[in-house]
């Protein structure tokens, strides 16, 4: 689970003006309109939710950890001709699949349990988007 900071990533909540619609405005009479853009983040009338997650990631870090998947598919995508000729298709399937199934049992672990940063989970994500196209 991601921190509390993962639903804003540590800034107030987008505003977003409901009902204005003229181009010559007040800036008061906007603040007074404004709600916030994700009613996920408002949970009942003053009941605050906190979070108690142990998995630090910015922004950033999530967008490279998933494109991390979709780049592991892109170069299986590149390499699947030459693994099917070596090793044949049929093995390539299994071996992917292998890969993946482990990879999916594997993420809670390697997202909470390593102290080396983004880098371990970043490298799961690869090869289970590798074994994912294969």
């Amino acid at each position: 689970m991601l921190n509390s900071t993962a639903l804003t990533d540590g800034k107030p909540p987008t505003m977003i003006a409901s009902t204005v619609t003229n181009t010559s405005f007040d800036q008061a009479a906007v603040a007074a309109t404004q709600t916030p853009a994700c009613p996920m983040l408002q949970f009942g009338e003053a009941e605050k939710v906190e979070h108690k997650g142990t998995i630090w990631w910015t922004s950033q870090d999530r967008a490279i950890i998933f494109a991390s998947f979709y780049a592991g598919g892109l170069a299986a995508t590149l390499a699947s001709e030459v693994l099917n000729r070596y090793i044949g298709a049929t093995k390539s399937v299994l071996y992917g699949g292998i890969a993946n199934v482990i990879g999916t049992f594997f993420t809670p672990f390697v997202a909470s349990q390593t102290n080396f940063g983004t880098f371990p989970i970043i490298l799961l994500r690869f090869v289970m988007g590798f074994g994912q196209v294969i």
